[in-house]
């Protein structure tokens, strides 16, 4: 009988970001992050934490369905000499097993 293996329990893996974390000069719309593995984005509302504040929310897709990136739309106007941080606490897990990221903290400076 097929067992399918040992069960994954390794969180996703971050291949690259574009910018790259802890970037300075940051002037772009979009930050797109590259994960070894298929993941999901999970109670996103829940987990997301940025600092400091912005009037309008990102746009993070996809939502609904599994990719191997995420892609973040700033929708705001950042503010010159401010370094602005996106903490995604346990929102993004593996599309398989649901094994959390934790450690994605995304930080630039304007």
């Amino acid at each position: 009988m097929i067992t399918g293996g040992p069960m994954d329990t390794l969180a996703p893996v971050i291949i690259s970001s574009s910018p790259e974390n802890y970037s300075v000069h940051f002037d772009k719309k979009d930050i797109k992050i590259v994960f070894d593995e298929y993941i999901k984005i999970d109670k996103l509302n829940q987990n997301l934490i940025i600092s400091p504040p912005m009037n309008t929310i990102p746009e993070v897709t996809p939502m609904g369905f599994a990719s191997k990136s995420i892609t973040i739309k700033i929708l705001d106007t950042l503010k010159s000499n401010t370094t602005y941080s996106f903490n995604f606490g346990r929102s993004i897990v593996d599309n398989n097993e649901g094994n959390p990221f934790t450690a994605l903290n995304m930080f630039f400076y304007r």
